[in-house]
């Protein structure tokens, strides 16, 4: 199985086509190489899926003046150049990137 029939997908935003497009490119190199399929996609997208299952499951204890919070945040010229530099499939990298730039972020990290 892959993309959402196998919940390959951002917990974050509910998509998934970039997800689907990996794990169908895994399940092709598996079948010519016989190799692991569900081992291939884990090490390719796993680790983001379970990011955006992380933030998700943050999101969901928020209150509003969490959210308003988080906008104050967003809105700062320093964190929109990340945002527009990183790209939302691979929260890892980007929620590393916005601590860094901006300390504030780590209390919605833990």
């Amino acid at each position: 199985m892959l993309g959402d029939a196998a919940t390959q997908v951002k917990a974050t935003t509910y998509g998934g086509i970039i997800q689907g497009l990996i794990s169908a490119q895994e399940l092709s190199n598996s079948i010519i190489r016989n190799s692991n399929y569900h081992r291939a996609w884990k090490n390719r997208i796993g680790k983001e899926l379970k990011y955006s299952l992380l933030i998700r499951n943050k999101l969901n204890k928020f209150s509003n003046e969490d959210y308003n919070k988080l906008i104050n945040l967003v809105n700062q010229n320093k964190v929109k150049a990340i945002l527009s530099r990183y790209d939302r499939d691979y929260p890892s990298k980007l929620l590393f990137k916005l601590a860094l730039t901006e300390p504030r972020f780590l209390k919605y990290i833990f």
